[in-house]
């Protein structure tokens, strides 16, 4: 009876924890079902960056939008008269390879190699330069890229509206991922002064 009585307890535990390993799958499945929209992209970025934006609309088409469903939002800041103003861009895609695309772009691993800092320098009378940061979440690749301020060097020694700690905050939202938190998703269609991006 003594062993009956072990072994039905080792079977009820057995059961019971895999009821719970079940259940806590099921409960992530609920959390994390809705795939990330670009407005949600949107929600994100208003959590972390500047509201007084100039303008605000979805990713605008691209190949690899089209390609795989890659999602994403344009932010644009001081724009005037023939100026779209300062970008900042945060797309989400599926998960890829990170790496330096040199020799285009300078690139440095921060946050113990968990994230991808790139930039690329000024060309006078041609291109302001960029930053962008890069990271993984859940088989999902997330980037903010930045295009205002001329980056004469390191972004990391200059002073920008939107720094260089700013932007990784941004780019480490777990929310940032392709299949997202139905909160997310809805937090999104409460984004006010949206603009859809021609297709």
């Amino acid at each position: 009876m003594g062993g009956m009585s072990r072994t039905k307890v080792l079977l009820s535990l057995a059961i019971t924890v895999a009821l719970a390993v079940g259940t806590g799958g099921a409960a992530q499945a609920r959390v994390h079902r809705k795939h990330i929209t670009d407005r949600a992209v949107a929600a994100v970025m208003l959590d972390h960056i500047s509201r007084h934006t100039d303008r605000r609309e979805g990713l605008w088409k691209t190949h690899r939008r089209k390609v795989n469903g890659t999602k994403g939002a344009d932010f644009r800041y001081h724009a005037g008269e023939g100026d779209d103003g300062d970008l900042v861009e945060t797309f989400v895609e599926p998960y890829h390879r990170i790496r330096c695309y040199r020799p285009y772009n300078h690139c440095a691993w921060i946050r113990h190699h968990r994230v991808l800092l790139s930039w690329q320098k000024v060309m006078p009378e041609e291109d302001p330069g960029f930053v962008a940061v890069t990271t993984r979440h859940a088989g999902s690749v997330a980037t903010v890229f930045y295009a205002g301020k001329d980056i004469t060097r390191d972004p990391r020694r200059m002073h920008l509206e939107f720094p260089v700690h700013q932007l990784v905050r941004l780019v480490r939202d777990k929310r940032l991922r392709l299949f997202t938190t139905a909160a997310t998703v809805r937090a999104g269609e409460r984004v006010q002064h949206w603009h859809r991006a021609p297709r």
